[in-house]
């Protein structure tokens, strides 16, 4: 089983277009070194689902951190929006 944490997670709006940047930093709390491992991003308002991403990290050592920064294009950022979403991360592969 894929054992992952996250943490300091954030949504800011997109300086250079529409859309909302996701950022935070992953961490492989397992004792493998991985190659590449894709991860599933679920962003919510509410329960609602509003868009689905994949972050892909490369070159990911046993018990280290990585940081990470997707922007979502599908979310319209509006002042206060990012106190109502929530993301949910889950590893997809991993090789």
């Amino acid at each position: 089983m894929l054992n992952f944490s996250f943490s300091d997670i954030k949504f800011t709006r997109n300086s250079s277009g529409p859309g909302v940047v996701v950022a935070g930093e992953i961490h492989n709390q397992m004792g493998n070194n991985f190659s590449s491992v894709a991860f599933r991003l679920t962003i919510f308002l509410r329960n609602t689902v509003l868009a689905n991403a994949t972050v892909v990290i490369n070159a990911f050592p046993a018990r280290q951190s990585r940081t990470f920064e997707k922007t979502i294009d599908d979310i319209n950022y509006v002042d206060g929006l990012e106190k109502a979403l929530r993301c949910e991360i889950y590893p997809e592969s991993a090789y």
